[in-house]
């Protein structure tokens, strides 16, 4: 199965998950906030209802909502045992590679290793499959809400640094942009594809070592490094191996 909050709140298996109810989709949203450790009945309630001027709480009316949640899990040809119940609460029992932030983070970490041991174009290209996993709003439609804000701040940050956006503007809007083509199925939950043309956001940096620099040679020797940066912090570790290559 796989587990989307890099966007609207969604999955697959062998289908879509179709999820109707908003409810559903703050109850998955819950669980993958929190993969792999249960969440109290008391917090889940809170969360789900959080909006509802008029909420109707308690654990029957979370367990309908878990039932149903399950039941468009099994539709969709997944396995609804992946949602766990007992008495500490209920969990997610899937694994990192089945959700699309855990592996947006596990792309960031290893396309940082990669340009640490020098290989810059593959760490390019590991960070532009990493940005291509977000649809939009991290969380979207539950952005706002308590349980979720800090996390989708946190991912719609991480994103503005790997994409190579300034991370005030991404503060103020949280939304990556939406004119990106699909790459196919469930335009709920699939990645999608295009971050910035890397040479397009590097091009300040091979300007300021144009002017002023001493030779050619050294523009030539230095420009793979900047032409494969994808972040605003590898790029300034590459500004200082040229300050080394230039004194």
């Amino acid at each position: 199965m796989w587990f989307g909050v890099l966007g609207a709140i969604g999955g697959s298996a062998q289908t879509s998950l179709l999820l109707s109810s908003r409810r559903q989709r703050a109850l998955l949203g819950m669980l993958v906030c929190h993969r792999g450790h249960a969440v109290s009945v008391d917090r889940l309630v809170e969360a789900i209802w959080e909006d509802d001027s008029e909420p109707l709480r308690g654990k029957a009316a979370l367990q309908s909502v878990a039932s149903r949640l399950r039941t468009a899990l099994s539709a969709a040809g997944g396995d609804p045992r992946v949602i766990i119940s007992d008495e500490a609460g209920h969990r997610l029992a899937a694994d990192a590679t089945q959700i699309d932030a855990s592996v947006f983070e596990a792309l960031i970490g290893e396309g940082a290793a990669c340009f640490s041991g020098g290989a810059s174009d593959l760490a390019a290209d590991v960070l532009e499959r990493a940005v291509s996993l977000f649809r939009s709003a991290p969380y979207e439609e539950f952005a706002h809400c308590s349980w979720a804000r800090a996390e989708a701040t946190r991912l719609s940050e991480r994103y503005a640094d790997a994409n190579g956006a300034p991370r005030d503007s991404a503060s103020r809007s949280r939304r990556p942009p939406r004119d990106r083509p699909t790459t196919g199925g469930d335009d709920s939950c699939v990645p999608r594809h295009g971050c910035r043309h890397r040479h397009t956001r590097v091009r300040p940096v091979l300007g300021r070592l144009q002017r002023g620099r001493r030779t050619v040679v050294t523009f030539h020797s230095a420009a793979p490094i900047f032409t494969a940066s994808a972040r605003r912090d590898v790029i300034a570790i590459a500004l200082a191996r040229v300050d080394e290559m230039v004194k």
